[in-house]
């Protein structure tokens, strides 16, 4: 019962931190625009998003591993509700944080701009944890508005695909554990849509926002605000909906 207790303990803050990395990376890019920086703001973004899709994995090694270990279908349940509920608090903390982090990304961008050092980069942007936990509850989350619908849904659908790919593939392979190895693969294919999406539709997009220097920020407010969404409502939905097919 112990080791089983800090497997889902582990598996909470990776998925906290992962999901705290990918989203304060795009942040780098906001940087990059307001500072005039651009090119070095769109470089870091891309330095940190591909060291975290190499940490997700570790994610996803760990839940593998379980599974061999014949791990059952409850107990796998559990711990992809972990990854879901570390996923949720992390974007739940940036949103209430907003402000701060921004601070923290153009303090950041200034110090890579200098020295060129991802490590000191590093601990100038990630903020300790006590304030990454604490919630400012404001009133404008409940008045959002959506400027671009295209990429407000562009963006939900990849992250929506991007968040699926990191645990649902897990939590079906263990209710049909002879075709683990077939269905863990998925997990590749969804995430290699969800990046043909990022890369031909929605970057593309901004890039050419920032190049037009005409209304970025409200553009990378829709990004943010499907991020939001694709984190904290969709997929824990989608996961209870399969979790309900699976357990009646």
């Amino acid at each position: 019962m112990g080791e089983t207790y800090w497997v889902y303990v582990s598996i909470f803050v990776l998925s906290f931190a992962n999901s705290s990395m990918e989203l304060q990376t795009y942040f780098f890019r906001y940087a990059g625009s307001v500072t005039k920086n651009r090119s070095m703001g769109w470089a870091l973004h891309n330095a940190y998003f591909t060291i975290n899709r190499a940490f997700a994995l570790a994610i996803i090694f760990l839940m593998a591993l379980m599974l061999d270990l014949n791990t059952s279908s409850t107990e796998m349940a559990g711990l992809c509700y972990c990854a879901i509920l570390g996923a949720v608090c992390a974007n739940i903390s940036i949103a209430f944080n907003e402000d701060c982090v921004k601070e923290k990304s153009i303090e950041a961008l200034e110090i890579y701009r200098s020295s060129g050092s991802l490590i000191k980069t590093a601990r100038k942007f990630w903020m300790p944890s006590n304030k990454l936990l604490f919630f400012r509850v404001s009133v404008r989350w409940f008045k959002l508005t959506i400027s671009d619908k295209r990429i407000f849904l562009s963006a939900l659908k990849i992250h929506s695909l991007y968040g699926l790919s990191l645990y649902l593939v897990v939590f079906i392979a263990a209710n049909f554990i002879e075709y683990r190895a077939t269905i863990m693969q998925s997990t590749a294919i969804v995430n290699v849509i969800a990046t043909y999406y990022l890369t031909s539709v929605l970057d593309p997009i901004l890039s050419r926002s920032l190049d037009e220097s005409s209304n970025f920020e409200m553009l990378f407010k829709d990004v943010l605000v499907a991020r939001y969404l694709s984190y904290i409502i969709i997929c824990p939905s989608v996961y209870a909906l399969f979790w309900l097919i699976f357990e009646v």
